[in-house]
């Protein structure tokens, strides 16, 4: 079937239009490189984004978010890790020395339920298994529903709107292991945290959570985003 699909509508180059792609080799390389933030919080080690948020990411990732294109992730997910393992691989080996432990922006319960993904989860996931690193999704939580973050210019006003709104559950049951019936599991061992979202703009909503993640037990915070 999917062959099929394949043949009736290929993928074809956000930016060029060319068939193979979503983004053609010599497009990806017009991909403008953003990098490190040490200052985006004073409670964050730093704050990595691979790409300006230029076109053509923001119409991939408006699909991948908003249009349900979930097939856009693999292809995202593989420039990631290029540009990571080639500009960043210091950074990488540190991360997979220290044990840092891979988790996203989650998304509040009714919004999950009618997008029925979390684009953040997605890539995060991918993300996680390709550059060796362990992940979960059952850590971090999102307790107030709120306005998307996207619709709202002002900078104060989404600082407001995302404050108070993640939880932290301290018994996960560790997914990278697998099942494990109704046994549960401090994550005690993993006090090194890559906070994954897949666009940084302004912050808010990566500061909020950090906000929530330090008054718990972990020693170091990244945050990692696609686009910034």
């Amino acid at each position: 079937m999917s062959f099929f699909l394949d043949f009736l509508f290929p993928s074809r180059c956000y930016s060029c239009q060319k068939i193979g792609q979503y983004i053609c080799p010599k497009c990806r390389v017009k991909l403008i490189n953003k990098g490190i933030d040490p200052f985006l919080s004073k409670k964050l080690e730093a704050s990595l984004s691979l790409f300006k948020y230029h076109p053509p990411l923001i119409k991939v990732l408006q699909d991948l978010k908003y249009h349900f294109i979930t097939h856009l992730a693999d292809e995202l997910v593989e420039i990631a890790v290029k540009e990571i393992e080639t500009r960043y691989p210091s950074l990488l080996k540190y991360w997979q020395a220290n044990n840092y432990l891979l988790i996203p922006i989650p998304l509040h319960q009714k919004r999950l339920n009618w997008r029925g993904f979390n684009q953040s989860a997605l890539l995060a996931k991918k993300l996680a298994y390709n550059l060796k690193l362990q992940y979960s999704d059952q850590i971090l939580f999102r307790l107030k529903y709120t306005q998307p973050q996207a619709k709202i210019k002002n900078k104060s006003f989404r600082a407001t709107n995302i404050s108070n709104s993640f939880s932290v559950s301290t018994l996960v049951t560790p997914p990278w292991r697998g099942p494990v019936g109704n046994v549960k599991i401090t994550f005690s061992q993993f006090t090194n945290i890559i906070l994954f979202d897949d666009i940084i703009t302004t912050g808010s909503t990566i500061k909020s959570a950090v906000d929530t993640l330090t008054k718990h037990n972990f020693k170091s915070i990244w945050a990692l985003s696609l686009a910034g």
